[in-house]
């Protein structure tokens, strides 16, 4: 494009897979592609080359955030808010990620149906009490399922579940999570919840 070059990679029939830059040649996204935007399994980076989002993508749009075990935990992300992303439809955060976010917010995510975060995940410290630390999940209305492994929020302060009113299930792990939380708020639910 305009003697710059835009893509590298495979490329044919209206698929590929390969590496999108920007105007600087550093790259933005790795993965697969249909029919000129970013389709399927792929990863998306910031101007350091960190990875930002992976997951999977439909129609250049995000679906499906997918962070493996031991993610995100050098102190460069402390807060984690996902809002505004129309597609998505599932979370899944792997074992020991986020050590250092204080701050989890999911909201109005209109698709979003499930959650899953592993073990030991969002937690600073393993047997001290804090007096911060916040996940609020708010303003899901296809949200069913979520579920989190022991030991993860273990130092978090607070838990706000609210306007959920698809959810079916909530699973949180044995081993102290959110050990140390006074607060504790579940509303706007449907009746029967599992």
């Amino acid at each position: 494009e305009n003697g710059r070059v835009v893509f590298v990679g495979e490329w044919k029939d209206g698929k590929g897979k390969g590496k999108e830059m920007d105007a600087k040649g550093r790259v933005v996204y790795e993965g697969e592609w249909r029919n000129g935007m970013r389709n399927g399994e792929g990863k998306e980076m910031d101007a350091s080359g960190r990875v930002v989002k992976s997951g999977k993508w439909v129609d250049g749009e995000y679906q499906e955030m997918i962070v493996g075990d031991n993610g995100y935990n050098d102190g460069s992300v402390t807060e984690l808010k996902l809002s505004g992303l129309v597609r998505l439809k599932r979370i899944v955060i792997g074992d020991e990620c986020f050590g250092k976010v204080r701050v989890f917010g999911l909201s109005g995510l209109g698709k979003l149906e499930s959650v899953v975060i592993g073990q030991e995940s969002f937690r600073i410290s393993r047997y001290k009490e804090r007096n911060d630390g916040s996940c609020r999940i708010v303003n899901c209305p296809k949200l069913k399922s979520i579920q989190i492994g022991d030991k993860s929020f273990r130092d978090y302060h607070s838990i706000e579940l609210n306007n959920l009113p698809s959810l079916q299930s909530i699973d949180i792990g044995d081993w102290g999570c959110f050990s140390y939380a006074p607060l504790f708020s579940l509303t706007g639910l449907i009746d029967g919840l599992v």
